[in-house]
């Protein structure tokens, strides 16, 4: 195999390896840098119903486990349909070796356990708040039946208010987005 090339880990091992990584940090024994941060986005295909446009926010972090140099990419979905999703890709490094080991395909109650305790950690950082200033308001530009839905404004709250976490929180946790949307109701 070519040094330069990646492999895929098997689901059992990148499991365990997530729970790890889920309990390293938990116990503060692993620090994670957040090195990129994207807040929310709003993304609608040309033609697709209101329902289907997506918010999103995204973040990579990076952390030394051992020998290991492991960088999380991170993307958070929410429809205006109410369903959401996160995405994880773990790209593992081991010591000076430039072959890199990737794996995406992670059970969502892993994926979620892990966020839910590494995210408080990153969100709140000086690092985040400085790269938010930066962005410009997904819904500025955007239809008004978009910006309009009852989860699109909200989102619009979130994002204004930087209120990264309950963004997750809507994702990972469906009863937040029920209790959250009372909030502009």
């Amino acid at each position: 195999m070519n040094p330069h090339e990646e492999k895929e880990l098997n689901r059992e091992e990148g499991e365990n390896l997530l729970e790890r990584l889920t309990r390293s940090t938990a116990e503060d024994s692993i620090s994670w840098t957040c090195t990129r941060f994207v807040p929310l986005f709003l993304y609608r295909e040309d033609g697709d119903p209101v329902e289907q446009a997506q918010l999103s926010q995204d973040l990579t972090a990076s952390t030394q486990f051992g020998e290991l140099t492991l960088t999380a990419s991170v993307s958070e979905t929410l429809c205006l349909n109410g369903t959401g999703w996160p995405t994880l890709v773990l790209t593992i490094r081991s010591g000076a070796s430039k072959a890199q080991t990737r794996y995406s395909d992670f059970r969502q109650e892993s994926i979620i356990r892990f966020l839910d305790t590494l995210l408080p950690r990153l969100i709140s950082s000086e690092l985040v708040s400085t790269m938010c200033k930066e962005w410009v308001s997904p819904f500025k530009y955007e239809d008004p039946e978009v910006t309009g839905h009852p989860v699109s404004r909200l989102c619009e709250r979130l994002y204004r208010e930087r209120r990264h976490l309950d963004f997750h929180n809507t994702v990972c946790h469906p009863c937040s987005l029920k209790m959250l949307l009372a909030e502009i109701n």
